[in-house]
């Protein structure tokens, strides 16, 4: 069982560090080739999408907890949640398309409609593969999902290079779709030919459940969901109540902040999803709460390196990112976004995990989602209305804060025991024996 969970994470590492490279990469490209206002339009459509969050609901995340209860009935499920994701990818369409009619004339801009119409590729693409994503996750085959995404990775990039000389929303549109349908393709040529067979023995001949829909929405999902949206909320409504009261081009600049700190995500996203993942391996209490301490103690000490490192070089990283300095006003609003957003991978992103595996999700969602959602709204209206951007950036810190508060009340319910926590010893012997 260590192995297979210390393959996963190797593979899913693998994956990151690749999508760091290419996120990194095609940040430079979109930030030094966009005008922008344009790139600006990057982060509102990202901040109106939060939204359509609401619709993008997950069936396939119950698999993580249930996978090993299917036996035969494998296929059907994986069947059923493809088809409730087509059906959702068609909700996403109609949403897509009110936005496109409304964006371009509420900010007199015509290049919404290309920014919007790809943020929906991106969304639909993502939702019709997740089932396949999750279930190869869930079984310890990570191998597979991270040659597929570093195929999808690397192809894009190559693409984005266009951009050199087509510098438009428009052309990133072509890429996105290009992008997306190779994606596609492959998967659903592999999950025939590949996935068919073992180790996953899928097969594709089955019907459609819809009472299997109906009692994983009620039961675990739509609150799995509704927890995920307020998540994307935190991290993603900032600029969209910042456009209210700032120019594009301010809002471009906080994009900037945003997009650059998106690279403190990517490292503590896996260590909370493989989390999720360990845990539906174990039974006992106990055993759950020691992989937790794990978790917990290896994000401590990502956040603790990539705080500094964003604090030491953060200047040089954003002169990198823009191809000039004095951006002062950026690298403000960098490092309080990268603050806020690592003491919430830190703490709530392994203990929402245990939460979602081992509790009841539907009072995380009343008792915690829904409370930081009001707080969280009500800074970042308020901050933007009075001081800016400068607001908004702070405004992550303190959000992140009370999430942490909320959480750590709600585990009080499930007589989680910290003890054993500060095992700093074993974890310096875990990694030594990791690396030999």
């Amino acid at each position: 069982m260590k192995e297979k969970i210390v393959s996963n994470i190797a593979y899913s590492l693998i994956e990151k560090g690749g999508l760091i490279v290419a996120s990194f990469l095609t940040s430079i490209l979109l930030i030094r080739y966009l005008p922008r206002e344009e790139y600006g339009i990057i982060g509102i459509v990202g901040g109106y999408f939060t939204f359509a969050q609401f619709f993008n609901l997950a069936l396939e995340n119950i698999i993580l907890r249930d996978h090993k209860d299917y036996g035969e009935k494998l296929p059907t499920v994986i069947y059923s949640f493809s088809v409730f994701n087509i059906a959702k990818c068609l909700l996403l369409s109609v949403f897509a398309l009110v936005l496109c009619f409304l964006l371009p004339g509420f900010y007199n801009n015509s290049q919404f409609i290309f920014g919007i119409i790809s943020a929906t590729m991106v969304l639909m693409t993502d939702a019709l593969i997740s089932p396949l994503i999750v279930l190869a996750s869930a079984r310890f085959e990570q191998k597979l999902v991270t040659k597929l995404n570093l195929v999808r990775l690397s192809l894009g990039l190559s693409l984005l290079l266009g951009l050199i000389f087509f510098p438009s929303l428009k052309y990133v549109l072509v890429k996105d779709v290009l992008v997306s349908f190779v994606t596609l393709t492959i998967w659903f040529h592999l999950s025939k030919r590949y996935l068919g067979k073992s180790p996953l023995g899928l097969s594709w001949k089955n019907h459609f459940d819809i009472k299997l829909i109906k009692e994983t929405f009620w039961g675990y999902s739509l609150w799995v969901h509704l927890v995920g949206v307020v998540t994307n909320f935190m991290y993603k409504a900032d600029a969209f109540f910042l456009s209210f009261f700032v120019s594009l081009v301010a809002v471009g600049d906080y994009t900037i902040a945003l997009t650059s700190a998106n690279v403190a995500n990517i490292l503590p996203s896996i260590l909370g999803y493989q989390n999720a993942v360990a845990l539906s391996h174990f039974k006992e209490k106990y055993d759950r709460e020691r992989v937790t301490h794990s978790f917990l103690r290896f994000n401590f000490y990502l956040a603790l390196v990539s705080l500094l490192a964003f604090i030491i070089f953060g200047k040089v990283y954003l002169w990198v990112m823009t191809g000039s300095w004095g951006h002062d006003h950026i690298y403000f609003y960098l490092c309080f976004i990268v603050s806020g957003l690592l003491l919430a991978k830190t703490i709530v992103s392994p203990l929402v995990a245990f939460i979602n595996i081992c509790g009841d999700v539907r009072s995380l969602f009343w008792r915690v989602n829904v409370p930081i959602f009001f707080i969280s709204s009500f800074s970042y209206f308020f901050a933007s209305y009075f001081w800016g951007a400068k607001g908004v950036a702070v405004s992550n810190l303190s959000n992140a804060i009370f999430w942490c508060v909320l959480v750590l009340i709600e585990l009080r319910r499930y007589q989680f025991s910290f003890r054993g926590l500060l095992s700093w010893k074993e974890d310096f012997a875990k990694l030594y024996r990791m690396i030999k």
